[in-house]
């Protein structure tokens, strides 16, 4: 179909007038809430479980990874826990700019819960090691 200025379209039959624009975005919106099959309170559960995993998850996780860093950086105690707490906030921004890069809320939340409890585990063996 060609669209001339006048607002109406060239079909093989003849000239057809173009819905009006606001018939037209009322039409699409229906169609694309009907292909899409999810509702207004699971996009904000969804949403709410993200923000969740994002100050939760990334706290956790970030306070897991200044506990392992500030061990295992090869320099003296003070250097080592400075060094740990200076690269907290990289982590943390760094985690929750990945808790809403993913494509689901499941996601997000494996991957802060994952190497939370790996570096949890990690701290419980040298804890009873020591």
């Amino acid at each position: 179909m060609q669209v001339y200025d006048e607002g109406n379209e060239v079909s093989d039959t003849g000239l057809v007038p173009r819905k009006p624009a606001q018939a037209q975005r009322k039409s699409d919106l229906a169609a694309r809430k009907s292909t899409s099959g999810t509702s207004a309170t699971s996009m904000r559960w969804a949403v709410f479980s993200r923000v969740m995993a994002a100050i939760i998850g990334a706290y956790v996780l970030t306070l897991l990874s200044i506990a392992v860093l500030a061990l295992v950086l090869p320099m003296s105690r003070a250097e080592s826990v400075l060094l740990s707490m200076l690269l907290s906030f990289l982590i943390y921004a760094c985690a929750v700019l990945w808790v809403f890069a993913t494509r689901s809320a499941w996601r997000a939340w494996c991957g802060m819960l994952l190497p939370s409890l790996l570096m949890a585990a990690g701290l419980g063996v040298w804890w009873s090691v020591r």
